[in-house]
């Protein structure tokens, strides 16, 4: 499976890109577990570094670049978000390895929208600042439409416990 990445509406350069590693859904539940990479790296897609024992004030910094050892690379950690339909839930899961991030995750659905899934009746313009707007091609609907989404993170501690005993927690 290839990363995609789904740029926001307007690309910001102080945000992080954000790509969808993996998703798994559950046959028996209708619970999605996704796997996003936050991408740690500039708009230019290098990564600084600072030595760590160099001396305050030193000015030397090492630069990697979005290409290593002639591959590409995204460099930075993963998010799980686990969803779960029944309950209108998200659910942020952190692991040692990985962060947690609700914004990252409102960001990503909401440009995999505007993006990515294609409605009859939409059309997409872009407007003179950049930004792109939807709006319905129906005659007879005066109003235009623009997608949000908005979430509250509920994160459950996972260092002292097995993922299975979570469950019965992520359902009350």
């Amino acid at each position: 499976m290839h990363l995609r990445y789904h740029g926001t509406q307007k690309e910001k350069p102080n945000r992080s890109k954000c790509y969808c590693k993996d998703i798994y859904k559950d046959e028996n539940t209708g619970d999605f577990l996704i796997m996003l990479w936050k991408s740690d790296t500039d708009s230019t897609g290098s990564l600084l570094g600072a030595s760590e024992d160099g001396e305050i004030g030193s000015s030397s910094v090492v630069k990697y670049t979005n290409s290593y050892r002639g591959k590409k690379v995204i460099w930075g950690r993963p998010c799980f978000y686990w969803v779960i339909p029944e309950l209108e839930t998200i659910v942020s899961i952190k692991f040692d390895h990985s962060i947690c991030d609700s914004e990252l995750f409102q960001d990503y659905v909401h440009s995999s929208i505007t993006n990515r899934v294609k409605h009859s009746k939409r059309v997409k313009n872009k407007t003179e600042k950049g930004y792109i707007r939807l709006s319905n091609t129906d005659d007879d609907d005066l109003y235009k439409y623009m997608y949000r989404f908005d979430m509250k993170l509920r994160s459950l501690e996972t260092t002292h416990t097995e993922l299975g005993k979570l469950i019965p927690k992520s359902r009350t």
